[in-house]
């Protein structure tokens, strides 16, 4: 099963109580690029906050990890998770950092559980390195957490020669 990033943090989004998406009221996001978010958050009210955003590139690499030429896959998965404060108050701002922390915390447990389920094509995350930092200001003054995970799968690299105009 192939991990679905935008269908897993959608879901995590809606479920998880500390967020609550819903169609009534967003909180999740799927974002392009760091201009499309800085764009998203701008435009964003109060209500739509704690956020989480899955930045939905294609990134990572291809390699051949153990030496067998079994080639993986490694792609490299951002998410978000972002609070307003108020720019001049450092308690406040951090305070929105604290607690985006913890709720990508919360979502970094659950995807071990369904890591050790064998659920939604978690069975190869890489938990050996999760890397993670703080964000902010960015928008209209949030400030979070950003997760970088990786999923690796399995990619077939074979040649077809149909694909090729003659010999080479």
């Amino acid at each position: 099963m192939t991990f679905d990033a935008v269908t897993y943090f959608r879901t995590a989004a809606t479920k998880l109580l500390d967020i609550e998406h819903s169609e009534e009221e967003q909180h999740f996001f799927r974002i392009r690029s760091l201009a499309g978010m800085d764009e998203l958050l701008n435009t964003l009210g109060t209500a739509s906050f704690p956020a989480l955003l899955v930045h939905d590139t294609i990134d990572g690499a291809i390699g051949d990890f153990a030496n067998t030429d079994s080639f993986m896959d490694e792609p490299q998965i951002i998410f978000y998770v972002l609070n307003k404060a108020d720019i001049t108050d450092q308690s406040s701002v951090d305070t929105a950092i604290r607690g985006a922390h913890a709720i990508g915390n919360k979502i970094i447990a659950m995807m071990l559980k369904h890591k050790h389920q064998d659920k939604h094509g978690l069975q190869f995350l890489d938990v050996g390195n999760i890397p993670y930092q703080s964000v902010g200001p960015i928008g209209d003054y949030c400030y979070g957490m950003m997760y970088i995970i990786s999923v690796t799968e399995h990619i077939e690299l074979i040649v077809d020669t149909d694909d090729w105009d003659g010999s080479w």
